[in-house]
């Protein structure tokens, strides 16, 4: 399906998909105890198809934003650690959140300004 998309497509879709889908993986599995290891390794699995479908798409992550996919991936950091990246997603002020590692990016198409910023207008 994937090779029906340009490589813009699979970057938009790569990007949407980790953050809607895979960060609110963790959202609704706010009560740690539902964990299960063998679930944390499936998060990680789901991952790295995701970021395999396009060209290295986690760059236009904000910096915060890659932290937790780079937590997802290392299904060996504690859940707790997840949890405390997910509450600080929300604080907009922050330019962790706001700002990928590559400055240069954040005003992209995919970028984490471009989509906060459309986000708070719609």
């Amino acid at each position: 399906m994937m090779e029906k998309f340009d490589s813009q497509q699979r970057i938009a879709l790569t990007i949407k998909l980790i953050r809607v889908h895979l960060f609110d993986a963790i959202v609704n599995r706010s009560v740690l105890e539902i964990w299960p290891s063998g679930e944390r390794q499936a998060l990680a699995q789901i991952a790295r198809r995701i970021l395999d479908w396009a060209d290295r798409p986690e760059r236009f992550l904000s910096m915060l934003d890659r932290t937790l996919l780079d937590g997802i991936l290392d299904y060996s950091q504690p859940a707790e650690q997840l949890m405390g990246l997910i509450r600080r997603r929300w604080n907009y002020r922050s330019v962790d959140v706001v700002i990928p590692r590559n400055p240069l990016l954040a005003f992209a198409r995919q970028g984490p300004l471009r989509t906060y910023i459309g986000g708070y207008f719609v």
